[in-house]
């Protein structure tokens, strides 16, 4: 509602109470016209700004009329005196009490009224509510063209410019007469703007300038068309059309936006100049906006005690102005900048309280990093940690997430990368993602996991082209392929690398990853080629790449040229950090080369030359390893206790306590090697020499002939190390002691776990081996066979494969399956054409051919093995089994030379000679053979067999062949 100026002039209070005493009379004569007067008199009053004496005539209206039809009007101007007090609550009371009135045909008024108020609250939501209602509920109110606009301008204030815009839209189409159509213009043109939208902004500009003749809209549309001009980076037009409006009454805002052109040209000097220029004017609109930019600009040049005063000016000057949240967080980075924390907490924790907007949100963020500054991490992780909950939907939630992923990445790198992966997933548009990526592929990396990390570093390359982070990705990315052993990738990495960023501060430590990745290849001459250029280059990196190249020659055993390279960082870089590990490569070479006695000199000069270096404790370990391979076992024990009492702190002296045990145990003394193994395994339990000096005590004592003592230590490496590098050892020697015991049960639930947990053991042959061994004595032939098979069908070589297949056609022998028996010991042959095991199982297949009665067939295996260099007792059984066929044919002559042949053949088996020579006797004597039977029965002589029954037994043969021979009797 609209109040018409009533101009009162310079009536007094009392003349207003002499007029009223005049007047009571009348008022008593014609009461409800007078009471009328009385509110037209509290709203001329109201128009002249007397508001006391305006809200005094409108209560009295109030209290003498209660029931008035012009009560809401009454409200509604009391709501108006209060809203004009600032008193917005009690505007807002007497708004609603007018909209509460069951008659009142003006409630468009009050809820025009009510939507301002919420407005000016910046209740921009409950403000719409209202305007909304007189489109919706008064829709021929003269108030709707207005409740349009300012819908649109509320959503304007929210920044939701597509919906500002659709009702501006709705206003200019709808009610093009409307006084409010040209505001509608501009503030379409302000929304159009925003969004980016140049040139339709421009077209609405160029409305304003056309159609309406108002001066001071055209002017605000012209420095916008100037920020329009700014914004598509035309400054000289810009320029042009501001320096016009410094002319006009926009001079003050022209100049404004002039320092702004300049300003963003980084042409601080000129934007001071002209952002000055405002401040010399009397309440300049945009002088709070220039204090602020004159702060900003002195903040990014590092004069931040300017800038202090600017911003503190700022806040004096201007308490309510838009900058104000922005320059209390400017002002609390100075002071943190100054270290002045408690300066700095007052102005972050200030912004804080007045509110949860983005310069809040950034305080936030800027006191959980104070607290870091000040050393209270776990207070600022925890602190950070609650951003999101305090502040739901930021769009700050990406970079809190991200600092707090940054603290956390060091102490708790898994923790780390979740949220990185949470910003991934949930902020897509983060601009930091990048860094993001970046940040993840380097913390998989180092936790090993290169394929995620390939992952990340390819997504910010492919995603985000224009990064600076672009070139350090390829780097990266060659090291993830290197490390999961993709090489010809990682080159192709590292040579696009190479070709575009050659100026990167990478470029040299490409080189160093490209020798490593040829080096990978076995391409060693090609990893020394990529390392002499690093040489040509001007970078801290060559030492390093000089000592990576003698290593790489060293490689090669191209020993001398790795001195030559050793020497060469010796004499160029005597004072690098590297000199020492040069010098001690130089001496490994020696040692690698076999030279040991110039190794342990140039090992033993070290500490002269560095004494400085903490390799010094590993050259004298060498050293003394260099007389231990000499076989000097007392020069290097005397170096390992030098070691012991010179660096007790050092990491080689559990190493160095081990060899003085070896070297005792090398020379028989294992009752003091035993000494040093236990001292070892008793003072350092957790180094890893003393896990093995536990299996250097087991074989101590096995060398001691006490087995029981020894296999305690197996069971306590196995208890201690369970995974360790001796344990599939350890459980293999348990086994075959508890084989020896014939503790079977014992023995094999070892050996099937040594077969579970240790998979890729290199003692998994000896595992099914004797595994199938003990299963075949317990008669477990299935068991047995499942073990024994894999030895000999697996592709792998071992050790027992013979053995196995001969065992496995062995156990079908014994089980009386000839055939299935026969076919295994042909593919033996076949497979083993050259086996020692050939003649047993050549033995055993003759004795299945016996079985069989095909006696051609073992005569041929037979007369083979006797043909072969089969052992003497598989030789005998075979000239046996020769002579038994010949019996069973009936070729007793025959079968009685074979027989006689053994007993020449193989005299040391005197039982078996002695049958044989029975037998041969006997066959001799049934073929009539008399005086050669009358032979061997003498040779039976020697065997202790009855002399009276065999030299009886003469004398009938001789007699039989007609033979007499004198002294037979003796």
């Amino acid at each position: 509602m609209e109040y018409r100026s009533f101009k009162t002039g310079s009536v007094t209070e009392k003349c207003k109470k002499n007029l009223r005493k005049l007047l009571l009379p009348l008022l008593f004569m014609a009461a409800i016209p007078l009471f009328a007067q009385d509110l037209d008199l509290a709203k001329k009053l109201y128009q002249d700004g007397f508001y006391n004496a305006s809200m005094e005539e409108a209560r009295k209206f109030l209290s003498i009329q209660p029931n008035s039809f012009r009560k809401g009007e009454a409200l509604i101007l009391i709501g108006d005196i209060y809203r004009k007090r600032n008193n917005k609550i009690n505007a807002l009371s007497y708004y609603q009490k007018a909209l509460s009135l069951s008659y009142f045909p003006d409630k468009d008024l009050a809820l025009d009224r009510i939507g301002k108020l919420y407005m000016e609250e910046g209740k921009f939501d409950a403000a719409r509510k209202y305007f909304l209602k007189i489109s919706q509920d008064f829709a021929f109110s003269s108030l709707v063209p207005e409740s349009f606009y300012w819908i649109g301008e509320t959503y304007l204030a929210e920044n939701n410019y597509k919906k500002a815009e659709e009702y501006f839209h709705r206003l200019i189409l709808l009610y093009p007469g409307s006084d409010f159509v040209k505001y509608a213009h501009y503030s379409l043109s302000y929304a159009l703007f925003q969004e980016k939208e140049f040139e339709q902004a421009l077209k609405e500009i160029e409305k304003i300038e056309k159609t309406f003749a108002d001066p001071d809209l055209e002017g605000k549309a012209r420095i916008l068309k100037a920020r329009i001009y700014i914004e598509k980076k035309d400054f000289p037009s810009a320029l042009s059309l501001l320096e016009e409006l410094s002319k006009t009454s926009f001079a003050e805002e022209a100049n404004f936006w002039i320092g702004e052109v300049y300003r963003k040209n980084e042409d601080f000097t000129r934007a001071r100049e002209y952002f000055h220029k405002v401040l010399q004017y009397k309440n300049p609109s945009t002088g709070d906006s220039a204090l602020f930019y004159l702060g900003w600009m002195d903040y990014e040049e590092g004069k931040q005690d300017s800038a202090l005063k600017f911003f503190s000016r700022l806040l004096d000057t201007y308490p309510a102005s838009t900058y104000r949240q922005s320059t209390l967080f400017y002002l609390g980075k100075i002071f943190k900048h100054k270290k002045n924390y408690p300066k700095a907490r007052k102005y972050f924790s200030l912004l804080l309280s007045e509110g949860k907007g983005t310069w809040a949100q950034r305080a936030y963020i800027s006191l959980a990093r104070l607290m870091k500054e000040e050393g209270k991490s776990k207070e600022a992780i925890e602190f950070l940690g609650k951003f999101s909950e305090k502040f739901p939907g930021s769009s700050l939630t990406p970079e809190a997430l991200y600092q707090l992923s940054l603290w956390l990445s060091k102490d708790a790198p898994n923790k780390s990368i979740a949220i990185y992966e949470k910003i991934k997933a949930r902020f897509p548009d983060f601009s930091g993602m990048p860094t993001v990526l970046y940040n993840l592929g380097v913390l998989h990396f180092n936790q090993g996991n290169y394929f995620e990390s390939a992952r990340n570093f390819e997504s910010l390359r492919k995603d985000f082209p224009q990064s600076n982070l672009v070139s350090d990705s390829l780097y990266w990315l060659a090291r993830c392929y290197l490390e999961m052993g993709y090489f010809s990738r990682a080159l192709g990495f590292l040579e696009e690398f190479e070709k575009r960023f050659p100026n990167s501060s990478l470029y040299a430590e490409s080189f160093l990853i490209k020798a490593l990745v040829y080096e990978k290849m076995g391409d060693l001459d090609n990893a020394i080629n990529t390392l002499k250029e690093i040489n040509k280059l001007t970078t801290k990196l060559v030492p390093q790449a000089l000592i990576k190249m003698g290593d790489l020659y060293a490689k090669k055993g191209a020993f001398s040229e790795a001195r030559k390279t050793y020497q060469k960082i010796l004499q160029t870089f005597p004072k690098n950090p590297l000199a020492p590990q040069a010098y001690y490569n130089l001496a490994y070479t020696f040692y690698r080369e076999g030279k040991l006695l110039q190794a342990a000199s140039l090992f033993n000069s070290l500490g002269d030359k560095y004494p400085q270096s903490s390799l010094i404790p590993d050259a004298y370990y060498l050293s003394g390893w260099s007389y231990f391979r000499k076989g000097d076992y007392e020069k290097a024990r005397e170096k390992f206790q030098d070691i012991i009492v010179k660096f007790p702190a050092s990491s080689v002296v559990p190493r160095s306590i081990l060899g003085v045990g070896d070297c005792y145990y090398n020379q028989g003394e294992f009752v003091k090697a035993k000494e040093w193994y236990q001292k070892l395994a008793d003072k350092y339990p957790e180094a890893k020499e003393s896990s093995i000096a536990l299996i250097s005590l087991y074989n101590t004592y096995v060398q001691m002939e006490d087995m029981d003592a020894a296999v305690g230590f197996l069971k306590k490496y196995i208890d201690k190390e369970p995974e360790g590098k001796f344990a599939d050892y350890a459980l293999l020697q348990l086994a075959l002691y508890y084989m020896r015991k014939e503790d079977y049960p014992e023995a094999t639930a070892l050996l099937e776990k040594l077969k579970k947990e240790f998979p890729k053991s290199h003692l998994l042959p000896d595992s099914y081996y004797w595994l199938g061994r003990m299963y075949r004595d317990m008669k477990e032939f299935q068991k047995a066979e499942e073990n024994f098979r894999p030895l000999y069908e697996s592709g792998e070589d071992n050790p027992w494969k013979e053995e196995a297949m001969l065992e496995v056609a062995n156990m079908y022998y014994q089980k009386g399956d000839q055939e299935q028996a026969l076919s295994l010991y042909s593919n033996f042959e076949k497979s083993f054409p050259d086996s020692p095991f050939l003649p047993r199982a050549w033995l055993k297949q003759g004795k299945i051919y016996l079985n069989l009665k095909q006696g051609d067939k073992a005569l041929t295996v037979f007369r083979r093995i006797m043909a072969s260099q089969a052992p003497q007792k598989i030789k005998i059984e075979a000239e046996y089994s020769i002579a038994q066929i010949l019996e069973q044919r009936g070729e007793k002559e025959k079968a009685a030379f074979e027989y006689l042949k053994l007993t020449y053949l193989f005299p040391a088996f005197g039982e078996k000679v002695k049958e044989s020579l029975k037998k041969s006797a006997r066959l001799l004597e049934e073929a009539g053979k008399y005086s050669e039977a009358v032979q061997v029965y003498k040779k039976l002589l020697s065997y202790g067999e009855d002399k009276e029954k065999i030299l009886q037994k003469i004398e009938e043969l001789k007699k039989k062949s007609g033979e007499v021979e004198e002294g037979t009797k003796e």
